[in-house]
């Protein structure tokens, strides 16, 4: 019986360099392929996770700082991370901090009081409330009672009533806007001498706040 023979098939020698030269340097090519790969996953997320640009401090600042240009910037942060951020830096110069921050913690206009708001004769007093799921309801513009004591040694009492809220902030606890405050306050327009009142009553502790219809 005549035996077939199969022809023996070899490689061009453009192919066989080729192959040849993917051999020595298949490390090159395998980190070439995970880094395109990486590259891939990263757009992937960012692409999923939209940016905003906003107002961030540009170097820590203390309470009772009046913001100025040099004060602050702007940066794009992720956008689930910059709820309540200002975004327009105009908003924010002039205003007088409200709580400390940290470099390049987004800003909040509810951080910051716009003192041109305070008419002559009045001050803006921040109160810490007694129950902290006050601030969450509360809203500027809004008439509050404060129920506090005068001295630690004493029983409560109305301290005011029928203030009007200036701003509220409320730290968060977790991502980029969390503030350094240890709590929420709630800032209230009183004249001089009921302000002095409640400035010292907040020295003896946090004091209730009542919404008023």
């Amino acid at each position: 019986m005549p035996t077939l023979s199969l022809p023996v098939l070899t490689a061009s020698p453009r192919v066989a360099r080729a192959s040849d030269w993917l051999n020595r340097h298949r490390r090159f090519v395998a980190a070439s392929l995970a880094a395109v790969t990486l590259l891939a996953v990263i757009n992937a997320i960012n692409a999923s996770h939209p940016a905003t640009s906003v107002a961030v401090a540009t170097h820590a600042l203390g309470a009772g700082t009046t913001i100025t240009s040099s004060d602050v910037g702007v940066r794009s942060l992720p956008t689930s991370m910059t709820a309540g951020a200002a975004t327009n830096l105009a908003d924010l110069v002039g205003r007088t901090l409200l709580v400390p921050l940290v470099s390049g913690q987004p800003i909040s206009t509810a951080f910051a009081l716009d003192q041109r708001v305070i008419p002559a004769g009045y001050a803006a007093v921040p109160l810490r409330p007694a129950e902290a799921t006050v601030a969450a309801i509360v809203r500027p513009g809004e008439r509050v009672d404060v129920i506090g004591q005068l001295r630690a040694d004493t029983a409560p009492s109305l301290l005011a009533n029928n203030l009007v809220v200036l701003t509220v902030t409320t730290p968060r606890t977790s991502g980029f806007l969390k503030s350094t405050s240890e709590a929420s306050l709630i800032v209230v327009l009183a004249n001089t001498s009921v302000a002095a009142q409640l400035a010292g009553a907040s020295l003896a502790g946090p004091v209730a706040i009542a919404l008023r219809s």
